[in-house]
């Protein structure tokens, strides 16, 4: 699908090879300088299209934990491109794994998870399952820069509640 090449503000997003860093910095100037809406803790759930090419996006709002519907002419779903950052750390990382393939190749030994966002989250309740799974009382680590647990998606979260709660082998490192 094309990009619609119309208005000022689509004209600004460079869609050439960049630096994520600085692609980042650009778009969020973009977003200050043109008062773009947006909603912070928001997941979208659910998309309907309704008459005259208005959708009816389903919404979670964890802020007021709240299902609401918005109607939009236009639906941007910005998932990344799949390029993980790479550490900048001394040392040996070429064992560090960006996507998990199996959980079971973690099994017999403690693992780390680093990262808040929902494949973190999902790892960590795969790797968290299999070990118990294979009676392994080593720990699952999730590391992640914030001083509390990041926030899990609804649709993640009675998984995620069962497997810290239940299997009792996911320890939190903050910062």
């Amino acid at each position: 699908m094309q990009f619609p090449k119309c208005g000022e503000l689509v004209s600004l997003l460079n869609f050439s090879p960049i630096d994520k860093d600085e692609m980042f910095l650009q778009w969020k100037n973009y977003y200050y300088e043109n008062s773009v809406p947006a909603q912070i803790g928001v997941e979208f759930i659910g998309l309907e299209r309704q008459e005259d090419n208005v959708y009816a996006a389903k919404i979670w709002n964890s802020n007021t934990s709240s299902e609401n519907v918005i109607l939009t002419k236009h639906i941007i779903i910005a998932i990344g491109r799949g390029f993980p950052r790479r550490f900048d750390i001394p040392g040996n990382s070429m064992d560090i794994a960006y996507r998990l393939a199996d959980a079971d190749d973690y099994i017999g030994e403690p693992c780390c998870v680093v990262g808040g966002g929902t494949s973190a989250a999902e790892a960590v309740i795969a790797i968290s399952n299999a070990k118990v799974r294979a009676n392994d009382a080593t720990s699952v680590i999730w590391s992640y820069r914030g001083d509390k647990l990041p926030k899990v998606s609804k649709a993640l979260a009675d998984m995620f509640f069962s497997a810290y709660m239940g299997n009792g082998n996911i320890q939190y490192f903050p910062k």
